[in-house]
């Protein structure tokens, strides 16, 4: 058997609104996009990534 409400109650719905699942979905786009953004950057510029041993300079 399901369980099942009292009838005098009611679904009160999302406690903070949709106000703010609108903000937390626009984050979560954002930082996706950032991450899809910065993987192509990576990928076409791999020499960012690695650092060679002749460009480091040892201060004395």
């Amino acid at each position: 058997m399901p369980f099942k409400l009292p009838d005098n109650d009611e679904y009160l719905g999302n406690m903070w609104g949709w106000k703010v699942s609108y903000w937390s979905l626009a984050f979560i786009v954002l930082v996706f996009t950032v991450m899809v953004a910065r993987s192509c950057y990576l990928e076409k510029n791999p020499q960012d990534r690695v650092l060679e041993p002749e460009k480091i300079e040892i201060i004395k």
